[in-house]
């Protein structure tokens, strides 16, 4: 992973924690309190995920691109492919955490909370590098990226009697990432994602210093254009021609009715639409995520619910650039929702009207979905033989159940999964094409112990 020099890293920890609960003037003041703990610590880990030999120069070769002539023939050559970095060394990530530990009523509630900050430095970044280099990029250690978030657990025993306990726990997590730096003197990097090939070179996410790592990135989308955008006439054959009116936005001076429009936001190029109107359109990350689980055991039988969500993400249906969109109607069906798409007899819808126009094939906010949701993650019901009966088999316990998983979803998304990314990373959060969606499980077991 790195040269001789830097192969090894330095990441101490220490922690310190106060059991104030179980100082006298604590439990004499407050007698209903069973737990009391303050806890802090501080930590540095390390991360090494990078390719092998990543710090050297490597050579490439391909027989359809580098060749060189030699007589009546070509004979592939080789060429330096990356950049050497011998300065390259470990990517660092320091934490602190302060935490609090409460317990109340003999343990019937307890209660956790910590709060983190949370800074990784010396990021393993595919950098841009000036181009008089003869690279376009290399793997540096640049940038910095600070997470801050708050975590809280609450367990609770609601009943506890001689045939039947039921037990609670809940827990919610709150998390916010900022880009502190990204390479000497930049301001955002933009990320590509290679799923499709009309779109692997158009760019689909950006982090830009300030905000959040791996926000989408696209036009914000307007509808589509009506009649009304349009001065007409007719040509010597008895055709409508339409042609966009000068005080409207467009991508393309071909546009016709029912084609995609979107808003302009920077002041180049007068209406015309540019690569300067792409903006920041959605989030992949999650405001706040949690689940909450409830266990009720009666006598010999045990249920245990489990609900799962995530609220304020967004994902990037990119499964609508193709079956929501006609620039493969030849090749491809089409989601139900296309019957609705712009047609002269259906003048008011704003899905574009068919057509193989490239106005139609950018990322934009008509592609980015609210991604929250809320999931019954697992249904467990089991019953416990009597111990007369086990005894006789010379078995200590019993257990037979049934399980089922991924049992129910409530959510807006149109796709399959809300809880969806096809590329792993937090610079491309949320992006869902053709991703197999979590399968619904039921499931029959035994536990036995001897």
């Amino acid at each position: 992973k790195f040269a001789p020099g830097n192969r090894w890293g330095y990441f101490p920890s220490a922690s310190l924690a106060w059991a104030f609960g179980r100082e006298k003037f604590v439990s004499d003041a407050l007698p209903w309190l069973s737990n009391g703990k303050l806890r802090a610590s501080w930590g540095l880990t390390g991360n090494n995920r990078i390719g092998d030999f990543d710090y050297m120069a490597q050579l490439v070769t391909s027989s359809n691109v580098y060749k060189y002539p030699w007589g009546s023939s070509f004979y592939p050559g080789y060429v330096l492919g990356s950049m050497a970095n011998e300065k390259l060394k470990w990517e660092t990530t320091e934490q602190y955490d302060f935490g609090l530990d409460l317990g109340f009523f003999d343990g019937r509630i307890n209660v956790t909370m910590d709060y983190y900050i949370k800074t990784t430095k010396d990021l393993l970044l595919g950098a841009d590098v000036p181009a008089s280099s003869g690279y376009s990029s290399a793997t540096l250690n640049v940038g910095k990226l600070r997470n801050k978030g708050f975590e809280l657990t609450l367990e609770t025993i609601n009943i506890k009697g001689k045939n039947f306990t039921w037990t609670s726990n809940f827990n919610i997590a709150f998390n916010s990432n900022k880009i502190v730096e990204l390479n000497y003197g930049q301001d955002d990097m933009i990320s590509f994602v290679n799923w499709d090939n009309k779109y692997k070179t158009m760019p689909a996410y950006i982090s830009k210093k300030g905000d959040a790592a791996g926000s989408m990135y696209g036009f914000i989308y307007d509808g589509v254009y009506k009649y009304e955008d349009f001065n007409t006439s007719v040509d010597a054959n008895g055709k409508t021609i339409y042609k966009l009116k000068d005080d409207v936005v467009r991508i393309s001076d071909d546009a016709q009715p029912g084609d995609p429009k979107y808003k302009k936001l920077s002041d180049k190029e007068g209406n015309k639409i540019t690569d300067d109107d792409r903006t920041i359109i959605g989030n992949g990350q999650p405001k706040h995520t949690g689940g909450f689980s409830n266990n009720f055991v009666y006598k010999n039988w045990d249920l245990n619910i489990f609900l799962q969500w995530s609220y304020g993400n967004d994902v990037l249906n990119a499964n609508r650039l193709f079956f929501e969109n006609s620039n493969k109607t030849r090749d491809l069906n089409q989601y139900a929702s296309y019957a609705d798409r712009w047609t002269p007899e259906n003048p008011e819808s704003n899905i574009p009207r068919a057509t193989d126009s490239g106005s139609n094939k950018v990322f934009s906010t008509r592609i980015i979905e609210d991604g929250s949701f809320l999931r019954l993650k697992t249904v467990s019901l089991g019953y416990t033989l009597p111990k007369q009966l086990t005894k006789k088999w010379k078995i200590d316990n019993a257990r037979v159940f049934v399980a089922g998983q991924n049992l129910w979803t409530c959510t807006g998304y149109s796709g399959y999964d809300p809880e969806v990314s096809i590329r792993e990373g937090a610079l491309t959060p949320g992006l869902d094409f053709s991703a197999y969606p979590r399968a619904y499980s039921i499931s029959f077991g035994i536990n036995l112990g001897f």
